[in-house]
């Protein structure tokens, strides 16, 4: 892979969300493994269903922060006890995480949606771009360890 259209990885995503019913913690990881080509079956992003609406509907993290660090274990993670790619792997989720946080002061769904009730087309369209920014964010972070252009 030689480089990487990060504005397409946003698109994208938005799109995983919008128009194929994706939610925001799968909108992310699809984005990502489609992108930096995972070499995993499209069946894993079943493990990032249950973080949507922050952690199963209970308002905690944000799903695609959620979504993001996932993305970042495939490529970054380890199998095995011994091995020390967990440092690179929780570097790069603290980076993500507090990225988002210096955007939104917040990184809780609850807080992130306060006001904005479930169903109307003002927190879809919130989430909606939580959704790009964080698949683009996390791309650009990937991309940049990875040593990919974009």
């Amino acid at each position: 892979m030689q480089s990487i259209d990060l504005k397409k990885i946003r698109e994208e995503s938005e799109n995983y969300f919008f128009y194929e019913g994706l939610s925001c913690s799968e909108s992310v990881l699809k984005a990502l493994i489609k992108n930096f080509d995972m070499n995993v079956s499209n069946e894993i992003i079943r493990v990032a269903t249950g973080f949507s609406g922050g952690m199963g509907g209970s308002g905690c993290t944000c799903g695609t922060i959620s979504g993001a660090i996932i993305g970042i274990g495939l490529l970054f993670g380890r199998c095995e006890g011994s091995d020390p790619s967990i440092v690179k792997a929780k570097e790069l989720s603290k980076q993500i995480h507090d990225t988002f946080k210096s955007h939104h002061k917040a990184t809780c769904c609850r807080a992130l949606t306060r006001g904005l009730e479930p169903g109307t087309a003002e927190r879809f369209n919130q989430c909606k771009s939580f959704v790009g920014e964080v698949a683009y964010e996390t791309a650009k972070l990937i991309a940049n360890e990875l040593r990919i252009k974009y």
